[in-house]
């Protein structure tokens, strides 16, 4: 993930508070948004990952926006031995289930996935993690007593959105 753009770009967010961003600061909340999510969310991109099955018939993808799967090969024995599986269909969240029979311990999966563009719902997150790098975590100051406070977590609406593009827990 680290050689991707950032999921906006900083004058696509110049109605939201604390812009305009510079370009470090959309990065590094892309970055955040990237990490917790646990995938890239967008661009679309092909990919080729390994995956551990544990010989199920189910495998997961890290994705949440799967387009198309392209090829599966049977990665302990691999490409040079010519194991391309093909009975086995997919669904746009990731989830691979074999028509017949278990995966082996390990496949290799070629396959297109996330957004053509960030969505929009997100651009707010996208907004309040790049104000937040921009100002840091202060949340109130006061000169006179000398105290300072500090803001705890995101906004619980933003949370809530970044939520519906975050992996949930696989085995």
């Amino acid at each position: 993930m680290e050689d991707l753009e950032p999921l906006v770009q900083p004058a696509e967010l110049k109605g939201f508070p604390g812009a305009p961003f510079s370009d470090e600061a959309v990065l590094a909340a892309s970055m955040s948004i990237r990490t917790e999510a646990d995938w890239h969310i967008a661009p679309r991109v092909i990919e080729t990952v390994t995956v551990e099955t544990g010989c199920a018939r189910v495998a997961m993808l890290n994705s949440m926006h799967v387009i198309d799967v392209e090829e599966v090969l049977d990665a302990e024995t691999g490409r040079d031995l010519g194991q391309v599986i093909e009975d086995w269909r997919f669904s746009k969240s990731g989830m691979l289930t074999r028509r017949h029979g278990v995966w082996p311990g390990l496949i290799e999966v070629t396959f297109i996935h996330g957004y053509m563009s960030c969505p929009r719902d997100l651009l707010p997150v996208v907004a309040e993690r790049a104000q937040r790098s921009k100002w840091g975590m202060v949340a109130q100051e006061n000169i006179g007593a000398r105290s300072i406070s500090l803001r705890q977590g995101y906004d619980p609406v933003s949370e809530g959105v970044l939520a519906r593009y975050t992996l949930p827990s696989r085995p």
